[in-house]
């Protein structure tokens, strides 16, 4: 299993390593991340999941809502 850095997924995600973990300490929206002794990694295979899922329904939690208000 490969693992990622915070460093690794902030460049992917094309957001600064402040970024990643201020979002990680506010509980938003990132992939799922562990901690080994003080550093965070992420699963490559689970990054990747996390991409395609947020690519496949780009409106996130709105997409719901914006499918339905179409549908009227």
């Amino acid at each position: 299993m490969e693992t990622m850095t915070i460093s690794d997924v902030s460049k992917l995600l094309h957001i600064t390593d402040d970024t990643a973990r201020n979002r990680l300490a506010a509980g938003n929206e990132m992939p799922p991340s562990f901690r080994v002794g003080r550093r965070r990694l992420f699963l490559r295979s689970e990054v990747e999941r996390w991409l395609v899922e947020r690519a496949s329904h780009p409106l996130g939690a709105n997409s719901r809502i914006a499918h339905e208000s179409k549908a009227d």
